[in-house]
């Protein structure tokens, strides 16, 4: 699966996952598979698409620059270049990833943090053994912090995205990209002059 946790000042911090459905997880390259034609790299590369959108669905992140740390090299590179020069499924990716950073109108700023400083995104791609609501438990007993942690789901249309780019298929930008809820509801408007 992917997973991950973003810390952003003034909200919660947000934890995530999403299940890898069988037959992408078929096309993985393994030593029991060494025909597959996905690497760990391109589903590291997926799961950075799916944190950009759970950012954007849960804070207000136009105008504003996030740095998103991973710790798969070549995913950070890729993301980083926001392309590359061969028709796999990173090319989809990268567009979608583009594609999404335009809509919502956000920077996002890539940088590598060593496997062992990466356990909680470790543990959300990882634990699934652990429901929900026990995720939830295990992160506020290992990684308290001052704000309980709040759970976000993919939503399905991204989710739907990113397996279609993991299979090398363009999707409609429209059937993956909304319009966030606005977080901010404006007031009613004050009087014209002043008196």
């Amino acid at each position: 699966g992917m997973g991950s946790v973003w810390f952003v000042d003034g909200v919660p911090p947000l934890m995530w996952r999403a299940l890898f459905p069988p037959y992408i997880q078929a096309h993985l390259v393994s030593d029991s598979n060494p025909r597959g034609d996905l690497s760990n790299s391109d589903l590291e590369l997926a799961g950075v698409v799916a944190h950009q959108d759970i950012l954007a669905q849960s804070v207000d992140a136009r105008e504003r620059t996030f740095t998103l740390l991973n710790d798969n090299s070549p995913a950070v590179s890729r993301a980083s270049k926001g392309s590359i020069s061969s028709r796999d499924s990173a090319a989809y990716l990268l567009r979608l990833s583009s594609l999404h950073q335009h809509h919502h109108r956000y920077c996002l700023r890539y940088d590598h943090i060593a496997g062992a400083a990466n356990a909680m995104a470790d543990d959300t791609s990882r634990l699934w053994n652990l429901t929900d609501t026990q995720l939830l438990a295990h992160f506020e007993q290992n990684y308290p912090q001052s704000q309980p942690w709040q759970l976000r789901t993919l939503r399905l249309p991204m989710h739907s995205a990113l397996i279609s780019a993991l299979l090398r298929t363009r999707v409609a930008p429209q059937s993956a990209l909304n319009v966030p809820t606005p977080t901010i509801i404006p007031g009613v408007s004050g009087s014209l002059s002043v008196s």
